[in-house]
């Protein structure tokens, strides 16, 4: 195979990939923005209503552009599990491309449905925190590498779906214990050193911590990038080697 023709096909399987998130699993992406922004009307209103300190107002919508970012991660997942059951992967594979190629095709064209997700949560908050390019580009890379992370603890536990009408309710539990495993009420710091670093391993945490900064303070930590991008690609690449090792094997 040529390198035209490897382009080629590599282009025509990105489409493929990408109308599966768009078009064929729609619905994943749709309700949880839907959700999101009924949230995000309602719940700055309330406060103004009863009085609440803009200050408050602040965290609360801080609050939910990190929840929107877990959110948007733990949708990257589900979808991910949908297209890799045992049917969905036989299609794919037909590819005359290298195992490893395909399947890293659909790691990271699956990340971009919580990028999405978390995109449209942010622009939700504009109204009431106003543009920061350090908030906008932190929840774009939070979202893209700890969907990158989550799909690769997937990929590692080994879960085929087998039942698609039950993914809505997947995806509810997993976002809320995802929520309550990452310092999203509380930051790093506060925790005992060994608490800490068994948080930090969880996927979307320093993702958490990194929105959190740069939301709060306008400013991009280097150091928490460089952290959440270690975690989240070890996450990944293990991920993607035990999924191809599943595949060789069946």
């Amino acid at each position: 195979m040529d390198v035209r023709d490897y382009l080629r096909i590599s282009s025509a399987l990105l489409v493929y990939e990408f109308r599966g998130l768009f078009r064929r699993r729609s619905e994943l992406l749709l309700s949880p923005m839907l959700s999101w922004a009924i949230a995000m009307v309602i719940t700055p209103l309330g406060l103004a209503l009863y009085g609440s300190s803009i200050g408050l107002e602040k965290v609360v919508v801080t609050g939910m552009i990190i929840g929107g970012t877990i959110s948007g991660a733990t949708v990257a997942a589900i979808y991910f599990l949908a297209e890799t059951s045992l049917e969905a992967l036989d299609r794919v594979l037909q590819v005359p491309l290298p195992l490893w190629v395909v399947l890293l095709y659909r790691f990271l064209v699956s990340a971009t449905g919580g990028l999405v997700v978390s995109a449209f949560v942010w622009l939700l908050a504009l109204p009431y925190l106003g543009f920061s390019p350090a908030s906008l580009f932190s929840v774009l890379l939070a979202s893209y590498v700890a969907s990158l992370g989550i799909i690769g603890v997937v990929s590692l536990a080994g879960y085929k779906v087998k039942n698609l009408q039950k993914l809505s309710i997947a995806a509810s539990l997993a976002s809320a214990t995802l929520t309550y495993l990452s310092p999203l009420y509380f930051p790093l710091d506060v925790l005992p050193v060994h608490i800490k670093v068994a948080v930090m391993l969880n996927p979307p945490s320093l993702a958490v911590e990194l929105v959190r900064k740069a939301v709060i303070s306008a400013t991009l930590s280097t150091s928490l990038v460089a952290s959440m991008l270690a975690v989240n690609l070890t996450w990944f690449s293990a991920g993607l080697l035990a999924l191809m090792r599943r595949v060789d094997s069946r």
